[in-house]
């Protein structure tokens, strides 16, 4: 697959890189912040700093929730930065929108989903919707409050509320402990 190459994952189409690229920053002025450039390979990528702690701040998460999903941190690492990437690609479109995190945790779980493709959907994703399983993945097994857990989601806590009720009804408990 080349750099080229595109999969259409719901509503965005998303450009599959072949590695991840490291994230360095800059001001939207163009001027460089020395502390955090790196090189890659001769090319020097710049992202500006809102961008970059927006992604510094959620990687982790983003790791943990795509290696529950199939089953391989590798695997998860590997979605979560690319998912970051698709991101940087329409961070501007992203800004001007009514949630970012609900931008960047759609292509995350866009991300996901592909990778799983090969393994099987989680026993949660197989049995509830998508925002349903979620809510309960990021509540009950990676053990963020409904607060952090609609953060994440891009989403209103009423919202996370609602679906882990709605999931709760619909899932015998075996689902919810790990």
């Amino acid at each position: 697959m080349n750099r080229n190459d595109s999969k259409f994952i719901g509503p965005v189409i998303f450009c599959v890189p072949q590695a991840p690229a490291h994230l360095t920053s800059t001001s939207f002025s163009g001027t460089p912040d020395s502390t955090q450039q790196r090189h890659r390979g001769g090319l020097e990528i710049m992202f500006p700093d809102d961008f970059t702690v927006f992604c510094s701040r959620r990687l982790s998460l983003y790791t943990r929730y795509g290696a529950l999903r199939v089953h391989s941190l590798k695997a998860g690492r590997e979605a979560a930065i690319a998912a970051l990437g698709d991101l940087a690609m329409c961070w501007p479109e992203a800004l001007a929108s009514p949630s970012p995190a609900a931008l960047s945790w759609q292509l995350l779980t866009g991300r996901v989903a592909y990778s799983a493709r090969d393994r099987g959907a989680d026993s949660l994703h197989a049995t509830l919707s998508g925002r349903q399983a979620d809510a309960v993945l990021l509540r009950y097994r990676i053990g963020l409050s409904a607060p952090e857990a609609a953060e994440a989601m891009g989403v209103d806590a009423g919202e996370v509320l609602a679906a882990v009720r709605a999931a709760l009804r619909a899932l015998p408990q075996r689902h919810l402990v790990r």
